[in-house]
């Protein structure tokens, strides 16, 4: 198995039937085996049903129920704990993220590194929610060091090994790319296309987790969280 796209979802019934459609013309448009992940976060739409029609029609489609809403750092461990390819690839599962970005990051890791982000150069998001990652971008670039700009967009590819020095509890997806430099992989951002979310909104209260994940940060920075 070449590509694990894990897609973690929560109440995105509405989102999935333009989601997955174009995320399967894009894989076999690369022309390598792959598996498509939807990990399930305890929807209480009609997520599942869509998950379980899909996977009967279609054996590349595997779906990870989670009972309750348990956030999206869990949902992406439990699909990543199931991932089967060399190569993993993340994405959202509001559609925001263009699944035609995945061959482009794909060359850009074949160009000697071990992760590649998106980064979102103009986000189609809320002003709270863009004002809120701006701040913790700024924090983390002052501390840091390091010119990553968008610590936030789902949409990333990189070898399953580096799950080896990973591993994702609550919140901290949104410190991936940090994780992945301290654990002394190269990181690359690649631009690209977003979508303002067509269906729902965003279960995330804008700046309501700011502080939490400035606790996290400073816990990763002290090396007592490493993944």
């Amino acid at each position: 198995m070449k590509f694990s796209i894990v897609i973690p979802v929560y109440n995105e019934a509405k989102s999935l039937p333009l989601l997955y459609p174009a995320l399967k013309k894009i894989m076999d448009g690369m022309r390598q085996p792959y598996e498509l992940i939807f990990v399930n976060d305890g929807s209480s739409d009609g997520t599942a049903d869509f998950l379980r029609f899909a996977s009967r029609c279609d054996s590349a489609l595997l779906t990870v129920e989670l009972e309750k809403n348990q956030g999206q750092s869990a949902a992406l461990q439990a699909g990543f704990d199931r991932a089967q390819g060399e190569y993993i690839i993340t994405l959202d599962g509001d559609f925001q993220n263009d699944p035609a970005d995945i061959p482009r990051l794909w060359e850009k890791l074949n160009e000697g590194y071990g992760l590649v982000c998106g980064w979102r150069g103009k986000r189609a998001d809320p002003l709270g929610k863009c004002l809120e990652a701006n701040i913790a971008g700024i924090c983390r670039r002052l501390i840091t060091r390091e010119k990553i700009h968008d610590f936030g967009c789902g949409l990333r590819i990189f070898p399953k090994e580096l799950l080896g020095k990973i591993r994702l509890s609550s919140g901290l997806h949104r410190f991936f790319a940090l994780l992945a430099l301290r654990a002394g992989y190269k990181v690359a951002e690649l631009k690209v296309s977003t979508s303002p979310r067509k269906f729902g909104k965003s279960r995330y209260k804008a700046l309501a987790r700011l502080p939490q994940c400035l606790k996290d940060f400073a816990l990763i920075l002290s090396g007592q969280i490493s993944g």
